[in-house]
C-alpha cells in the first residue's frame, strides 16, 4: 500500500541517480513535536540541494489523525526546469485534498515534455478531477492549466494520486539530466517568476491555521517566509 511515508522516501530516492544532498536546516524548523489531546503531532522538513538543479522540499505533518505530505521542487534560476508541487492531506483515516502540478514559468525547452508528463497522468485521472468552477481563486493564477487537483473519496483514490505524483515525478527527474541554462537576461526573470510563485503559494498555504494552531503565527509566518518557500 502507497502511503504518505512511503511516498516521500520514493520521492527522495528518485535522486539517487543525480548528485545531491540533504541540506542542513536551522533546528527551529528541521523537526518540531506538538502534544495533542489524541496524541503527539510531528512536523518533519526534509530538504536536498540537486548538483545546482535545484531543492527537493519535503514536509510531513502527522498526528494520529493528521496526514499530510508537502513535496516541492523550485529549480535554480539559470535552470530551464519546471517548478513542482504535489501535497496529499488526510484527516481520521479520510483522503480530504490531493493536488500535483508541475509548471515551467518562463518558455523553456522542456515546456513541451513538462506538459505531455502532466497530460499522460491527468487523463487516467480524469473522473477524479473538480471542475475548474470549484478550485480556489488563487490557484487558478497559479496552476499550470494541466493540474491535478481532486478530493478523493476513498483512500484507493489516494494511493493512485500519490502513484500519478511517483509517475510525474521520475519523469521529472530525468529531464534534470538534460537541463539546460538560461541566458544571463532570462535568467534574472526566471528569478523573478519564481519569487512571485513562492509568494503566492506562501500566502495561501492551506496548513496556516493548523502550523499556527499548534506552533503560534510568529513561528509559522518565518517557516513559510524563510524555510519553506525562501
Amino acid at each position: 500500500m502507497i502511503s504518505a511515508d512511503s511516498t516521500q522516501l520514493q520521492t527522495i530516492d528518485y535522486l539517487n541517480g543525480l548528485a545531491h544532498k540533504e541540506l542542513a536546516l536551522p533546528p527551529a524548523f528541521q523537526a518540531l513535536t506538538k502534544p495533542e489531546v489524541q496524541g503527539e503531532l510531528r512536523l518533519q522538513n526534509r530538504f536536498f540541494g540537486i548538483a545546482q538543479l535545484g531543492q527537493l522540499r519535503t514536509v510531513t505533518v502527522q498526528s494520529p489523525k493528521i496526514n499530510i505530505l508537502n513535496l516541492l521542487f523550485f529549480p535554480d534560476p539559470m535552470q530551464q526546469l519546471p517548478t513542482y508541487a504535489a501535497e496529499f492531506v488526510s484527516l481520521s483515516g479520510k483522503p480530504i485534498i490531493a493536488v500535483i502540478d508541475a509548471k515551467c514559468l518562463l518558455a523553456s525547452v522542456m515546456s513541451d515534455q513538462v506538459k505531455a508528463l502532466m497530460i499522460q497522468a491527468r487523463a487516467a485521472v480524469m473522473d477524479l478531477i473538480v471542475p475548474e468552477s470549484a478550485l480556489p481563486e488563487w490557484f487558478k493564477a497559479s496552476r499550470s492549466g494541466y493540474e491535478i487537483f481532486v478530493r478523493p473519496e476513498t483512500v484507493k483514490d489516494m494511493e493512485k494520486l500519490m502513484g500519478k505524483h511517483l509517475e510525474i515525478w521520475h519523469g521529472i527527474v530525468e529531464l534534470f539530466k538534460t537541463s539546460e541554462q538560461y541566458d544571463e537576461n532570462a535568467a534574472k526573470n526566471h528569478s523573478i517568476q519564481l519569487i512571485h510563485y513562492k509568494e503566492q503559494h506562501c500566502s495561501n498555504y492551506p496548513g496556516i491555521p493548523l502550523l499556527q494552531r499548534c506552533f503560534g503565527e510568529q513561528w509559522t509566518k518565518q517557516y513559510l517566509d524563510s524555510c519553506l518557500f525562501g
